[in-house]
């Protein structure tokens, strides 16, 4: 799954690439959002976003914060 997901991106001509698994949707005003984020900040290159999970009714279950990278300056492990 995840090489055919890197060859879609291989392939993509857009400016903003996303993906969503199969039982993944994006709420309502989110995509408006990425684009104003883009528009304000345009020397980010990666965004990323916590999620909220859901039941089959759409009752919420827990939240799952997005990771945030930190940068490395020097060797395994080192940072800032």
């Amino acid at each position: 799954m995840y090489d055919a997901v890197n060859r879609g991106y291989r392939r993509a001509t857009g400016d903003i690439l996303a993906y969503l698994n199969c039982d993944e949707q994006y709420l309502p005003g989110a995509l408006a959002e990425v684009e104003e984020f883009f528009r304000q900040h345009p020397q980010v290159e990666v965004l990323l976003a916590g999620s909220i999970v859901t039941d089959g009714d759409g009752n919420y279950i827990c939240h799952r914060h997005g990771m945030v990278p930190v940068p490395i300056t020097s060797g395994i492990g080192s940072r800032r």
